[in-house]
């Protein structure tokens, strides 16, 4: 948990857009809620990032956005 929370306060935005694409492939492994539920407090960084990206770069937006679809 400690990799990816590090990664998504990253400078780079391409570190925290591959950042939210390997933990949204990281909890889609998961069968059971309560494993993933264990990274819901990373949750506001996960939108907040979203949202930056989105006003940033439009590609990586939409990447950022289609990632949180997939993870909810």
């Amino acid at each position: 948990m400690i990799l990816f929370q590090n990664s998504l306060a990253d400078t780079n935005v391409r570190v925290k857009v591959a950042t939210l694409k390997a933990l949204t492939c990281f909890l889609t492994c998961f069968e059971e809620d309560e494993h993933v539920m264990k990274y819901k407090g990373m949750m506001g960084s996960v939108i907040d990032l979203v949202i930056l990206v989105l006003q940033t770069d439009e590609e990586e937006g939409k990447a950022s956005l289609s990632s949180l679809i997939e993870l909810t």
